[in-house]
């Protein structure tokens, strides 16, 4: 095909087909102008997010943190004290729901958890009350007969141990 054969093939083109090419443009004008007289817009989708990950820096133990972690597991008898009730009692992790029977009598407590020491990947509590026996109001040491702690969501049950005081009688 030769210059002269590409320019007469596009000329019987546009002739043939004029009434469609001019009908096409006056639809696209007539759609432009319908589009900036209703101030019409076309927004970008916005996207969902679905997940955030989070990147911490990995920083090592400190003696200070170590530190701070003791302070505050030191200030937990207080707090444990305060708890009357077993969900209370469990959810806070270093507090245990302690129950014994002395006589006739039931005792229910919260009581400080045994510390698991770094590292352990057990639930916290799991090792039982920092305390091993309950001191009665007459000076005896009564061995805890359960207690319980809070593993994930549920508050599990494991009994208690033997009291290794010296003698038979509480210090305090």
């Amino acid at each position: 095909m030769n210059q002269s054969n590409i320019v007469t093939s596009t000329g019987n083109f546009l002739i043939k087909n004029i009434l469609w090419i001019i009908i096409v443009v006056v639809l696209f004008t007539a759609l432009t102008i319908y589009i900036a007289a209703n101030n019409i817009t076309f927004e970008k989708q916005k996207t969902v997010l679905e997940k955030v990950i989070v990147i911490e820096k990995n920083t090592p133990i400190s003696l200070s943190s170590v530190t701070q972690d003791a302070e505050a597991s030191s200030a937990t008898p207080e707090i444990c004290k305060q708890l009357d009730n077993e969900s209370s009692c469990t959810s806070l992790g270093t507090c245990v729901w302690a129950t014994a029977t002395d006589g006739a009598k039931q005792i229910k407590k919260c009581v400080v958890a045994a510390s698991l020491g770094m590292g352990s990947k057990a639930a916290k509590g799991s090792d039982g009350p920092n305390d091993m026996c309950h001191c009665s109001d007459k000076g005896k040491l009564i061995p805890w007969d359960a207690y319980y702690y809070l593993d994930g969501s549920a508050i599990k049950k494991k009994k208690g141990r033997i009291c290794t005081a010296k003698g038979d009688k509480c210090t305090n």
